[in-house]
């Protein structure tokens, strides 16, 4: 069984958790779209945010055609934003109407998946 199929059997438990219909809407939005996240997430995951430079986020923007609109903190905290801010605007590019914390979750999600070599 793949890792997006075990994905699904996690979520169903917390939306029964809570128990609400659109909790259970929103996970499976989330399970949805991680496969699609993660080409987004592989090519950002080459930057590491503790490693990270200033020159190193601002290159990875322009590669993909994006201002930045916001300041960076010069910090891996504001660098791993920063990463996490483009990799939301590029999934907005694919997947127009979806809210930023579906796409977000699901970003996270994926990057957890491909550091355990997914």
């Amino acid at each position: 069984m793949g890792f997006w199929s075990v994905l699904s059997f996690p979520f169903r438990k917390i939306a029964q958790f809570f128990g609400s219909k659109k909790v259970q809407t929103a996970l499976e939005k989330i399970a949805d779209l991680v496969p699609e996240v993660q080409s987004i997430v592989a090519d950002l995951q080459g930057v590491d945010p503790r490693t990270a430079t200033y020159l190193d986020i601002v290159n990875l923007y322009e590669k993909h055609s994006v201002i930045i609109s916001e300041t960076i903190s010069k910090t891996p905290t504001g660098y791993g934003n920063a990463l996490l801010n483009l990799a939301t605007i590029l999934v907005k590019r694919q997947k127009p109407g979806i809210s930023t914390s579906v796409i977000q979750a699901a970003i996270q999600i994926a990057l957890v998946a491909l550091k355990a070599g997914g």
